[in-house]
Parts: C-alpha cells; structure tokens; sequence
C-alpha cells in the first residue's frame, strides 16, 4: 500500500460521513474501520493505478521474509472491502471484499476498444461520491 493513500482515504471517507477509526495495533489484516448509520467495516486500502482507461489495484498482501516474497489474499473473515485511492483521479473507490478476485481487480473507466460488455467492473458503481 502506498502509504500516502490511507490518510487521503481516511479524510475523504470522514467528509462522506463515514466515522473512521484506526486500529491501534500494526498487526491487523485491515487499515480502517469505517462506521455509518450504525454498520461497520473493516476496510483494507489499496492504491489503485489508472492506465489504458482502467485502474488496477492488488487484491492481496505481499511481503518480503528471510526465503522469499510471500503473497497472501484477503478473506470475508478478514477484511469486509477495499477502499481504493487512484492518484490519477483523485478518486476513491470501496468494493466489498466478495466481489474481488485473489490477486487483483480491474476498474474500468473507458468503454474497452473491443467493445466487450459483459463481466467488466464499471468505475461508477464503485466510486464514492465527491
């Protein structure tokens, strides 16, 4: 994660009325708890980078040991979604934890050149709004 990214999404979330709480402890799975109207998530934030009209982000942790670079997904029992900064856009984007594949997601901003319709992840439905 870029650490720029979870305090830019951390004060956005707070201005969309999202009561924003960080765990004390480095050691947890997620970055944030978000509370609104009385549900809370535990939130995971990722950077997200735009090219060719859409924004890729990692759906899992990667992290360095004395062997080898060990990957790791997240799991419903872990985390609740990611909330997503694109520097690109400056936009933020929360996508529920089930609707990600293990490795990483795609947002699409632009309609693709081969004009596929079916199985892509519009921006839009996932983008908070300003």
């Amino acid at each position: 994660m870029n650490q720029n990214a979870e305090p830019i999404c951390l004060a956005k979330l707070s201005e969309q009325g999202f009561t924003v709480s960080k765990p004390f402890s480095d050691h947890c799975r997620y970055d944030l708890v978000i509370e609104k109207n009385g549900d809370m998530e535990r939130v995971q934030v990722k950077t997200g980078r735009l090219k060719d009209g859409r924004i890729k982000f990692k759906t899992e942790s990667e992290y360095a040991n004395t062997n080898d670079y060990v990957r790791s997904t997240y799991s419903k029992e872990e985390i609740d979604c990611f909330v997503v900064y694109c520097p690109d856009n400056e936009e933020i984007y929360k996508i529920n934890v089930e609707n990600t594949p293990d490795t990483a997601m795609h947002l699409r901003l632009d309609k693709p050149k081969n004009g596929q319709q079916k199985g892509i992840n519009w921006a839009k439905n996932y983008r908070l709004a300003k």
